[in-house]
């Protein structure tokens, strides 16, 4: 039960924390406009980089050292803090021109306040790790549902009366003091701030070349927004940002729990065998998850754009449709991104996300002379060329190979993607509307259900098994 128990922790955070920003998301975009998001989405690349920085790759250093104490913990504080007050500087400097480059005037003053989130969020960056290093989901659970809940009440309340697009661009700065006051209460963090450069370099070697990687990973997410927001119009980076959003919010929810929680665990497994049994029941259950939920949310997609966020909102909706295939290339690409994390070969891991940045410029030059359509479906592409290259070369240095990860892949995946064909023929007789694609939800269930039951697929029943035993103890 000891892993089942942070598994179980880790979801409660992670579904907690993204059901609060589901919710809260939808009650905003029924208040604010697409132009409003769209606007704040403008900046959406640069406040990645500049908590890439921040970051710097150590969090997961700290993370994969077996023997940290206080003075690592003190030394990352320091490189976290100095980066995110030069950060803020720079964006002051650069506001101006970040607006003049948009034709935005809006966009000086919203980069300015988002600045100041970077020097409060760095604050807290080892907090955090802290915690999880130390295995306190169930601490780490309960400030980032009630930090939440808090920034969702403020965020509302100024849409409500008026803020416009700075209830957007306030956000992240409200949600940053709110973690440095629960940190302080509920996580019992004392900051400390020093700076060893011995251990700053032990780190360094590994640490730099997943900075390096997580920049290259930022610029290849958000370019497409610097694109669409300088060659469209803010509404249409608006539909593209909330379909974008609506993807995101449930797959990082389910990526979060697996890998947040494995990671420490098969980081402090030194057994080869029992890292490979762990690797694979990850990887099986991932896969599980990611196509049941892909599909399933394909198959309501219109119903859930017109009933949460309404009618202003439907043209996201054929957006998100095409966003969710991306979610089936997450197993490959999570997964076999930890195998080299917690190996230690970051070197590879920063050459892997090169790779990932140039396919997804390369497949953005091609395809942003025609539709958001055309876009996106070029970022699926991407999405699943990239997997297949994650699985060639990391697979193989724990046994795990690409044949052996594609077979298990597609004797999962055929059946949510069995179901949902199903259920949209037989609805395809009846002119149901929007409403259709509830009946096609419940079809979906029962024939993925049946399917499962029929092939005695081993994933289903290991999920059902530990729903079941979970349910009876809490009963």
């Amino acid at each position: 039960m000891g892993n089942t128990k942070h598994y179980i922790w880790s979801a409660v955070d992670k579904f907690g924390t993204q059901i609060i920003s589901f919710v809260s998301n939808i009650l905003i975009a029924r208040i604010l406009s697409p132009d409003d998001y769209g606007l704040v989405a403008m900046l959406a690349i640069f406040t990645t980089i500049v908590m890439s920085l921040s970051d710097a790759g150590f969090n997961d250093g700290l993370i994969r050292k077996s023997d940290c104490d206080k003075k690592d913990f003190g030394t990352i504080a320091s490189y976290n803090l100095a980066v995110a007050l030069f950060m803020f500087a720079v964006m002051n400097i650069a506001a101006p021109y970040i607006a003049i480059f948009f034709g935005r005037n809006e966009l000086t003053n919203i980069a300015r306040v988002l600045a100041i989130g970077f020097v409060l969020k760095a604050i807290t960056l080892t907090g955090f790790v802290q915690l999880v290093k130390q295995l306190k989901f169930k601490q780490l659970s309960q400030i980032n549902i009630i930090c939440s809940l808090l920034s969702f009440v403020v965020v509302y309340t100024l849409a409500i009366i008026g803020f416009g697009y700075w209830a957007l661009a306030l956000q992240p700065v409200v949600i940053a003091v709110f973690n440095i006051i629960l940190l302080l209460i509920i996580g019992k963090w004392k900051p400390y701030f020093c700076f060893y450069k011995k251990r700053f370099k032990e780190m360094f070697a590994y640490s730099s070349n997943l900075l390096l990687s997580y920049i290259i990973n930022r610029i290849g997410e958000n370019i497409y927004s610097v694109i669409i927001g300088k060659s469209f119009s803010s509404s249409s980076l608006g539909f593209y940002n909330q379909a974008h959003k609506m993807q995101t919010v449930p797959s990082e929810a389910i990526r979060s729990i697996i890998m947040t929680a494995s990671y420490p665990i098969i980081a402090n497994e030194k057994k080869t065998d029992k890292r490979y049994d762990l690797y694979l029941s990850v990887f099986s259950k991932f896969t599980f998850i990611v196509s049941v939920m892909g599909f399933l949310l394909m198959a309501v997609s219109d119903f859930a754009f017109y009933i949460l966020l309404g009618e202003k909102w439907m043209p996201a909706a054929p957006l998100f449709s095409i966003f969710i295939l991306i979610t089936l290339t997450y197993p490959q690409k999570v997964v076999n991104a930890n195998i080299i994390k917690i190996q230690g070969n970051s070197a590879l891991y920063r050459n892997l996300s090169l790779f990932d940045t140039t396919l997804s410029i390369i497949a953005l030059v091609i395809t942003m002379i025609y539709s958001l359509e055309i876009i996106i479906a070029g970022q699926v592409i991407v999405a699943f060329i990239s997997a297949y290259i994650y699985t060639v070369c990391c697979g193989k240095r724990i046994g795990f190979s690409t044949k052996k990860q594609y077979r298990i892949w597609c004797s999962i995946v055929w059946k949510p993607l069995a179901a949902f064909f199903v259920s949209k023929v037989i609805l395809s007789f009846f002119k149901m509307g929007y409403w259709g694609d509830m009946f096609s939800a419940v079809l979906f269930l029962v024939v993925l259900c049946l399917l499962c039951e029929l092939t005695k697929d081993h994933t289903y029943n290991n999920l059902k098994t530990i729903c079941i035993t979970y349910l009876k103890k809490t009963a």
